[in-house]
């Protein structure tokens, strides 16, 4: 009973947060701002967190997780492997923009935070190799290549500067992009 108030309480404090970080950005958001919106003290939030950096790396872990249960739905509903990876990318894509524009995360963020950022990041980045992993072990045409993680690591090393420098085009000429792309890269490998 007292372990599940726990983590209700660990997760109304994340939701708060999530919504305080998107309308004020990272750097302008306070724990007292948090605590005023949950009608709690400050103290109070560190029996959960450590500090707002803490807070915020959790609030990013909750967004990550939602970001890979909906990709997992998405990609369920489709059938060839062309399909399922376009799908991905796209996820990915808005995902990225998605985060850097809600919480207004800078460079300068990212950097006083580069530990705990970090490590979400690697986080990130191994989730999305074992699943474009098993996205392509699924192919009847790939399942023999050898070094399946080598090759998912090399297509979101691809993909990351395809999503980076595309951050002003619109959105329908990217998806445009992304299916090249996929399309290539799977030719590429599959001969």
């Amino acid at each position: 009973m007292i372990v599940e108030y726990e983590r209700d309480k660990a997760k109304e404090i994340i939701m708060v947060a999530k919504d305080i970080f998107a309308t004020h950005g990272f750097k302008k958001t306070t724990l007292d701002d948090i605590a005023h919106h949950l009608n709690i003290v400050k103290s109070a939030i560190y029996h959960y967190y450590r500090s707002k950096e803490d807070l915020f790396c959790s609030v990013m872990e909750y967004e990550i997780d939602l970001f890979f249960n909906k990709l997992a739905c998405d990609i369920s509903r489709r059938k060839s492997t062309e399909e399922k990876i376009v799908v991905y990318c796209i996820n990915l894509s808005d995902r990225y923009k998605h985060l850097i524009k809600l919480y207004s995360i800078s460079v300068e963020d990212i950097n006083m935070n580069y530990d705990n950022i970090s490590k979400i990041q690697d986080t990130f980045f191994q989730k999305n190799i074992d699943i474009l992993s098993s996205i392509l072990k699924q192919d009847k045409n790939l399942s023999n290549k050898k070094d399946i993680k080598t090759i998912a690591k090399i297509f979101i090393f691809c993909l990351r500067g395809i999503i980076r420098n595309s951050r002003n085009e619109k959105t329908e000429k990217l998806k445009r992009e992304l299916k090249m792309f996929v399309g290539i890269f799977l030719k590429g490998i599959q001969s």
